[in-house]
This record gives C-alpha cells, structure tokens and sequence, in this order.
C-alpha cells in the first residue's frame, strides 16, 4: 500500500473542513493555557479588602500610614517632637457623600506626647486622599505594646527599684493574655489618669508598673513611670509610714 499524502489537488470540501478541525484544536490548545494565565495574573495583583466591612489589608494599612504621613495639614499637626503611631484601622464613614461610591476609609491614629494630644486622620484609600484630621485629648488615646515595653526598659534603669526585685531583675518582661511558660517575672501595666493640675502625671502619659515573680507581686512599692519626660519614680509609702511612727514614739 503507497503512502498517504495530502494533495495539493484536493477536493474544495475536504480542504475546509481540515481548516474548521484545525482551527478547533488550536482553539482547544489555547483554552489550556487560559486558566494557568489568569491564575497568574491574579496571583500578582495585591489583595484588596472585598467587602466594606472587611478589616484593612496589609497593604490598606501602608497605604493609609503613607498618604497620612505625606499631608501638608497632617504633618502640622503632628509637630516634630516626639509621636508615636497608634493605630490604623477600618473607618465607616457616617455620612457618605455620593461621590464616595463604596469607598473604602481608615483611621489613622497618631500620639504626640508633647501637650498630650492625639491626632485622628480619616484616609479615603480608594482615592489615597486624606477626607479629615482632627486634634482629639491625649487621654483618649490608647496605649500600645510598644509604650509598654519601652516604660519597662525606663525602669528597669532605677537602682532602687533593681535592689527590691534582685539579681534576676534583667528577666522581667511585659505580661500577655496568654502566660508564656518558663517566664515566671512578669509586669502588669496600668494607665495613670489625673485631673489634678499639681500632679506630675497630669496631662502626661503615666504608666503604673506591677512586678510579680509567678504569683507574688512587688509590695509596698510604687513605680510610676512618665513616658512624655521619661522619668520614673519608685516610692515605697509604706516603709515612709513606718519610719514616721518610729519618729513620733
């Protein structure tokens, strides 16, 4: 039998339908590579809050702190002493203008310890604008781990307060919700609020620190320390009521 061969001389009809069947495989061929394509496309597209109410993405949350930190107002307001960058949340926005169209907002949340104030920036991140920023009382600015942290390390400084907790002083650490095992020296920190002008936490940032090695804490000792001028006080009331009772026998 002689080999088969396609002839130039082909019948009309034959010629196309070997057109329509080759055209469906390439067709088929591509639609292969269709999904593969589109999966990569959307693998490096950043990933977006998709429902209004859902929390900010990384990348919301960098996008809020960048166009918050670029704004004329809110630089301003902010001043050049020490801050501290408190918070980036999901905002919803009361009255939404029709120009918003579903936008999505966050709220940016600066501390300035210089007067104690607090300064919140509403971010429209679909139009990377800033809507609004305000000066709002330091007193209702929350704390963070990192003031936490850092008001430890202040005290940690004070020789009278490293003599009370002994040589293991170096081992104590913020405590958590969760107790991490194997850290028995832990510190419970309290937020200082006063009205009273004499005070020296009035209208400063004021942490009470609690020393407690498993479950004894640190008695008859009182340590306050003041994060906007960084001083920190270890007073021991009780041991000055004895002294004065000794005095007046």
């Amino acid at each position: 039998m002689e080999p088969f061969h396609f002839s130039v001389s082909a019948p009309r009809c034959v010629s196309e339908a070997a057109n329509r069947i080759l055209g469906v495989l390439t067709l088929a061929l591509l639609f292969q590579f269709v999904p593969t394509n589109l999966q990569s496309v959307s693998a490096q597209t950043p990933s977006r809050g998709g429902l209004p109410f859902d929390p900010l993405t990384p990348e919301e949350r960098e996008l809020a702190t960048r166009v918050a930190e670029g704004d004329a107002r809110v630089s301003g307001f902010r001043g050049s002493g020490r801050q501290r960058l408190i918070s980036v949340e999901l905002a919803t926005v009361k009255t939404p203008t029709q120009s918003d169209g579903g936008n999505r907002h966050a709220e940016v949340l600066y501390y300035r310890y210089a007067g104690n104030q607090g300064i919140l920036t509403l971010v429209d991140l679909s139009r990377g604008t800033v809507r609004e920023t305000v000066r709002i009382n330091g007193d209702a600015v929350p704390l963070v781990a990192e003031e936490v942290n850092e008001a430890i390390a202040l005290a940690l400084q004070n020789k009278t307060l490293t003599g009370l907790l002994g040589p293991d002083y170096q081992r104590y650490q913020a405590a958590t919700q969760e107790p991490r095992g194997g850290q028995p020296n832990q510190v419970e920190a309290l937020r200082l609020l006063t009205s009273k002008a004499k005070d020296p936490c009035y209208q400063h940032r004021c942490l009470s620190l609690l020393f407690r090695q498993g479950e004894t804490f640190l008695t008859g000792t009182s340590v306050i320390v003041d994060l906007t001028t960084q001083v920190v006080r270890v007073e021991q009331p009780a041991r000055a009521r004895a002294l004065v009772r000794r005095r007046t026998r």
